[in-house]
């Protein structure tokens, strides 16, 4: 190979990779505020600007069991941007641009293949889930950033065991740690990965007891980090979230989650073929064709995956499609080497050329519908309900904050919000309403039919309003006047805003 060929080679791979850059954030900011705050984006989003505001709270996501690093990451990008949800959900696609880029070179040490990289970059884009959750203010891009990287740094580390990968290994799993409890999967799963790859080296023995001592010094190196939150009196709180969505091992006979196990994994299973197409799975399950040439490599992301996603089944009490979002992606390589084969023979097959378009073109089309209409797109029903069509979903919030600023810009306001903690128009209107001196918020627990006693207690020069989310109907006697309400997506929930009548 001459040098003007791989000069040219480097050139068009560089090109290639630049072009998905672009086109990752294309889709991911195209429309990014159509989708309308969800109650978990509110509650993130909120606690970053007390964090903001106060920075003695670093840690206040500890108080609901949550770690705080995706967090801090939006508190940074509130001090960019001023819009709280856009701020929040630039959290998640920068995440997701390090998933991205993580993916590649993951992808490129681990096959010694540049084509498969980019291959991989251009099925995560395409990948629905990932345009759902990049797009979104939650934790699950954060979590696949810290796993695609510590899979990057570990592919290194088997490659050539030092000191120096220990201590990154070590940082990459720590931060995994400080974004999601789930990291201690990767964590344990890592140790098993040697044997999966056994070294070529004749010395065996010495050199899996080299890597078992390195690997306990990373892990070492990780608890350490872990253990900075139990600077927070609040660190209990972490174990108690846990138990609230997961089986402990004692816990798996009584509660019988040997049982619940096959029905959970049939969910899984159809939440996953949702989300990763038809397309992309066949493209998945034939990977087995290449195991001649990358049987290890082929067996080790089966293993991530499979091994996960059992585990999911088994001990998840409360389980959620978008838990799938961090362990689906060790399937991407896998429909990347069954692309790139069916790419190889197409260049003398044209029918291969067109399988491959009418492969794609489906996902496409999913792609399309999550981007200009989210609540008919074809994604789990679940996540619909939560993100667009049901009651967490924040449907009409926008729209009544607005109302209300441009209000109080007249009269002095009262407003009244449904539920306490973590309610939705409790947390957005703190977010959109918290500073406005011309407001007083309150909140009022919708289980109390005499709640509207509350209300007329306000003093007579300030206007009182009322934001109700789940109640669909007040109780007749309040003394209130409807003044909108939106409805959210396509179902027949409503968000609404009243008036109380003097």
């Amino acid at each position: 190979m001459n040098v003007r060929t791989v000069f040219f080679g480097r050139q068009r791979t560089l090109f290639l990779f630049f072009i998905l850059i672009l086109a990752y954030l294309f889709t991911r900011f195209y429309h990014l505020l159509s989708l309308p705050i969800f109650t978990d984006e509110a509650i993130y989003i909120r606690w970053a600007q007390i964090i903001s505001d106060h920075p003695r709270s670093l840690f206040i996501s500890l108080v609901d069991g949550k770690q705080p690093l995706f967090i801090w990451a939006i508190v940074f990008l509130l001090k960019i941007f001023h819009d709280p949800l856009f701020a929040g959900r630039c959290a998640g696609i920068f995440f997701g641009l390090l998933t991205l880029l993580g993916i590649f070179v993951f992808v490129r040490v681990f096959f010694q293949n540049t084509r498969f990289g980019l291959l991989s970059m251009f099925l995560y884009i395409l990948f629905p889930m990932a345009l759902v959750y990049d797009r979104m203010a939650l934790y699950e891009s954060a979590t696949s950033a810290s796993v695609m990287w510590s899979m990057v740094i570990f592919s290194y580390f088997l490659q050539k065991p030092s000191s120096r990968f220990v201590l990154l290994l070590g940082l990459s799993w720590g931060i995994g740690l400080l974004i999601k409890t789930t990291g201690f999967f990767i964590i344990y799963l890592s140790f098993f990965l040697p044997f999966l790859m056994p070294p070529k080296n004749k010395r065996k023995i010495g050199l899996f007891v080299k890597y078992g001592i390195f690997l306990l010094l990373s892990l070492g190196v990780a608890v350490a980090m872990y253990s900075v939150l139990r600077l927070s009196p609040h660190f209990s709180q972490l174990e108690a979230k846990n138990a609230v969505f997961a089986y402990h091992f004692s816990e798996l006979i009584p509660y019988g989650a040997f049982i619940s196990w096959p029905n959970n994994l049939v969910k899984l299973g159809n939440w996953t073929v949702l989300y990763f197409t038809a397309a992309f799975s066949l493209l998945s399950f034939f990977s087995f064709l290449f195991l001649r040439e990358y049987k290890r490599q082929i067996l080790v992301l089966w293993f991530l995956f499979l091994t996960q996603f059992l585990l999911l089944g088994l001990f998840g009490r409360l389980l959620n499609p978008r838990y799938l979002f961090s362990i689906s992606i060790f399937l991407i390589p896998l429909a990347a080497i069954s692309l790139e084969g069916l790419l190889r023979l197409s260049r003398t097959v044209l029918a291969l050329r067109i399988l491959v378009v009418f492969l794609l073109l489906p996902v496409a089309a999913i792609d399309y519908g999550i981007l200009r209409n989210f609540q008919e797109a074809r994604i789990p029903r679940e996540d619909l309900m939560q993100y667009i069509n049901g009651w967490p979903a924040g449907g009409g919030m926008r729209e009544i904050m607005t109302y209300l600023s441009e209000r109080s810009k007249v009269r002095r306001l009262f407003v009244y919000t449904e539920g306490i903690y973590g309610s939705l128009p409790t947390t957005v209107s703190e977010i959109y309403l918290g500073k406005n001196k011309n407001i007083r918020l309150s909140s009022y627990d919708p289980t109390n039919p005499d709640a509207w006693k509350e209300f007329t207690r306000g003093d007579r020069d300030y206007e009182t309003f009322i934001v109700v989310n789940q109640a669909q109907e007040l109780q007749r006697e309040w003394p209130v006047r409807l003044i909108a309400s939106y409805r959210k997506g396509s179902s027949d929930v409503l968000s609404s805003l009243y008036i109380l009548v003097p």
